[in-house]
């Protein structure tokens, strides 16, 4: 994922039915594929959570029901949304790219 206009990725997305998309991400997704927090580096995680105070907005850290992905919440950009990362994709960059958001939005 790039930290140009495409981040945050679901911004402006409809969410449609929220139950079919549900089954449709538990039908396409790897056997047993489900997030692991070791995979978080620390300093990634706490450099997007101050960039994201610098800009006066604030991170949501939480899982799926299912533990097959993030549920990350974005708040201080407009109305609060969650975009979900899979437990395929690299936290690390995201919680990067995210930080490069907050930081572009507060002008740091």
């Amino acid at each position: 994922m790039s930290a140009d206009n495409d981040f945050p990725k679901n911004r402006g997305r409809s969410h449609g039915n929220r139950e079919e998309k549900r089954e449709e991400r538990r039908s396409t997704r790897a056997a047993n594929t489900t997030i692991d927090t070791t995979d978080l580096d620390g300093g990634v995680l706490l450099e997007a959570i101050n960039a994201a105070l610098r800009a006066s907005g604030a991170v949501r850290i939480g899982a799926t029901r299912d533990g097959g992905a993030w549920a990350i919440g974005i708040y201080g950009d407009g109305e609060p949304f969650t975009e979900y990362i899979g437990a395929d994709e690299d936290i690390n960059t995201y919680f990067g790219n995210l930080a490069k958001y907050y930081d572009k939005l507060s002008g740091s």
